[in-house]
């Protein structure tokens, strides 16, 4: 069946038929027979046939769990997804992962340059002085901006482009290993760096 107009992960769909999802054929009622053919001879397999057929077309094939995954929100549901991830919902999937095993993890993101305050000429950013780190976790205490907020004026910013450092983000990584996992000898973690309880912010 030759299929024009369209996208490679959506032809690759016709054989499944999600419900809305509409497909060009070369235009002959032979070729469109054909392919709603090919649907029906899908939609007869049984249920979690049909989901690994869809796993097996849209990804590298199914994993160990990936059919109860997919049968938990429904075949069409999933493959919407995959079409418009804009709309997949992921916002808490790690905390409802974890549940109570959350309160044991600490995540600490941080990228190792920060972005200049003012665009470039390509209307970009360029690698900057500092940046944000962000803490996650069942004990962070979080909804809040931790630290000393420099400012964004002129005369703020550190040689007058890039966001002013406050926090050396090894007094948040010692807090962490201190308070979150018990650790005492900061010293020997952190050689060359005095941190000090005085200098935390009160992240966890």
């Amino acid at each position: 069946m030759r299929i024009t107009k369209l996208t490679g992960i959506t032809a690759a769909l016709l054989s499944i038929a999600p419900i809305g999802l509409h497909a060009q054929s070369s235009g002959t009622k032979k070729n469109q027979a054909k392919s709603a053919l090919i649907r029906a001879d899908v939609r007869e397999l049984p249920a979690d046939q049909q989901i690994i057929h869809a796993l097996n077309r849209m990804t590298f094939g199914p994993k160990p769990g990936d059919v109860l995954e997919v049968r938990a929100i429904g075949l069409d549901n999933w493959i919407d997804q995959q079409l418009h991830p804009e709309k997949i919902d992921d916002s808490t999937a790690l905390v409802t992962d974890l549940d109570d095993k959350m309160d044991d993890v600490v995540i600490l993101t941080m990228s190792e340059f920060g972005r200049m305050a003012k665009e470039n000429g390509n209307r970009g950013t360029d690698h900057g002085h500092a940046g944000a780190l962000f803490v996650i976790g069942g004990h962070v205490k979080g909804g809040k901006v931790h630290g000393k907020w420099p400012g964004l004026e002129q005369e703020q910013l550190y040689e007058g482009r890039d966001l002013a450092l406050t926090t050396d983000f090894r007094s948040v990584f010692a807090e962490v290993v201190q308070d979150h996992l018990g650790a005492r000898a900061l010293d020997r973690i952190f050689p060359g760096f005095a941190a000090s309880p005085r200098d935390f912010l009160g992240v966890v």
